[in-house]
């Protein structure tokens, strides 16, 4: 009963977060004006991170000196301070700006499915895993009901008189979807900080509650860092080239990560995860502001909606996939230590399911460190499947620049994904790597090899041209002997 209350009340809870974060680049949006918006939307993130170190830094240490009920008793007082300063906020204000004739047209159908399709979703892959509160059967139902309620939903929106709540005019802008697509493929980035790195720091290398409430806490630091100089940072919204920087952050922390290891330096978490939080949140607001400044009038407001919605479902769906990867290949190396150690069983059950147990339980060591690693591998697996959604975020950015950052960051991500190709799934035994839960990291490495192959010929080619079509009369000398020599060439 207890479980199913938490449940139902995180449901609620997180539901609350990707309805409030839009909502207030939308009231920012419409009441300051446009020069002051980047820098609106970069305090904004610095004020909504610096509320999110809250908990790491202080939950922590809460539920080690009393209980995990104190942590709810001051979440519920803050909600209730956070909901009489929005009561305040809105008192008095000027509501004759409320167009009300769009509330007569809002697409309550279209919701309602869409409400039913996405839980469905996300609780069918959950029901893939051997382990998930659901059988066989109810996973099947599930999928059946994903089905059925994606469909209408958009046979919906394509039919509806009302107004749509995701236009499918949408998606034929080129540029603004790429923007939601580069939100989408950093969702696994949330899951791999919010969870991965804590449990890691948790259980392999020994940390303490406070400690692992300090790495958490980083990541929000790099967030809140980034908002503060972010309209500083960002001269020019429409310039594509900010993403590409970005995710060379986001790679960079993702790589070192997937070969974290227990004899990792404590520091080196730390700092992985605030420049991870960096390139994290400059993702995030180069998104919001460039989908603003280039999307029509009428779209900008949707499009500012859709992206906190990407992020969101981008983290839920990757979730369940990594979960899922986590813990057959969890379960398959506890049953081969098992049958290493028979003896040992009840302990090794013991401590898979409260990990906890390892440092005060009386095992061998040889048992323990057997334990320590499979918890070290396991991990892994999901980090690998962070890194290839990164490295196609990143390949799909500069499919879309010529640069020379974009040339050097194509090439990175092609050595990158060759190696990862060649060592694929060393880090588990024989057995794990024919398993075929793991096709899905196998193919989305392909596909960023396949990505990062179009994009360099690409960028050779569209180099050529933008050279060959500048006047000579604007061009350097530099620029002018490289012009003349491909002229003569032709």
């Amino acid at each position: 009963m207890v479980y199913w209350f938490s449940l139902g009340y995180q449901t609620i809870s997180s539901s609350s977060q990707p309805f409030f974060y839009p909502l207030t680049s939308l009231i920012g949006m419409k009441n300051t004006d446009t020069k002051y918006h980047k820098k609106l939307y970069g305090f904004s993130g610095f004020t909504h991170n610096i509320g999110n170190l809250f908990g790491p830094l202080f939950g922590a240490s809460l539920v080690d000196k009393y209980t995990f009920r104190s942590v709810f008793y001051i979440q519920l007082g803050l909600s209730i301070l956070g909901l009489l300063l929005t009561i305040y906020s809105f008192y008095g204000s000027d509501d004759t700006k409320t167009i009300t004739s769009k509330w007569n047209r809002f697409d309550y159908l279209g919701a309602l499915l869409l409400v039913i399709s996405i839980p469905a979703f996300v609780f069918f892959l959950s029901g893939i895993n051997t382990n998930a509160i659901f059988n066989k059967q109810a996973t099947i139902i599930l999928g059946c009901i994903t089905v059925v309620s994606t469909t209408a939903f958009i046979v919906n929106e394509l039919k509806t008189k009302r107004l749509p709540l995701i236009p499918m005019k949408i998606y034929t802008r080129r540029n603004e979807l790429l923007a939601l697509v580069s939100l989408f493929l950093i969702g696994p980035r949330y899951v791999s900080s919010g969870y991965y790195i804590p449990l890691f720091s948790q259980v392999v290398k020994n940390f303490k509650p406070i400690n692992v409430g300090l790495v958490s806490a980083s990541f929000y630091i790099g967030n809140a860092l980034f908002g503060l100089v972010f309209y500083r940072v960002i001269k020019n919204p429409r310039n594509k080239q900010y993403f590409i920087v970005f995710f060379i952050f986001i790679i960079g922390a993702s790589l070192y990560h997937v070969f974290l290891n227990v004899n990792s330096p404590p520091w080196s978490l730390y700092l992985s995860e605030v420049l991870d939080g960096i390139g994290m949140s400059g993702v995030t607001l180069n998104a919001i502001v460039y989908l603003i400044s280039v999307s029509p009038r009428e779209l900008t407001n949707i499009y500012i909606s859709i992206s906190s919605f990407t992020i969101t479902i981008g983290a839920a769906i990757s979730s369940s996939m990594m979960i899922l990867l986590y813990t057959r290949n969890f379960t398959k190396m506890t049953k081969s230590l098992i049958s290493k150690f028979p003896e040992y069983a009840d302990e090794i059950i013991a401590t898979s399911n409260n990990s906890n147990l390892i440092y005060t339980s009386d095992i061998p060591d040889e048992v323990k460190n057997g334990i320590i690693h499979i918890y070290q591998k396991s991990i892994q697996i999901p980090f690998i499947f962070d890194l290839s959604f990164v490295v196609v975020g990143n390949s799909q950015s500069h499919n879309q620049v010529a640069t020379k950052p974009s040339l050097l960051s194509a090439s990175i991500s092609m050595r990158l994904v060759d190696k990862l190709l060649e060592e694929e799934l060393k880090l588990s035994s024989t057995r794990i790597r024919k398993d075929p839960t793991v096709l899905c990291v196998k193919t989305t490495l392909a596909t960023a090899k396949f990505l990062n192959a179009i994009a360099l010929p690409r960028y050779l080619m569209l180099n050529s041209i933008s050279l060959a079509s500048i006047p000579s009369n604007q061009c350097s000398p530099g620029t002018k002997t490289l012009v003349s020599q491909k002229r003569v060439n032709r």
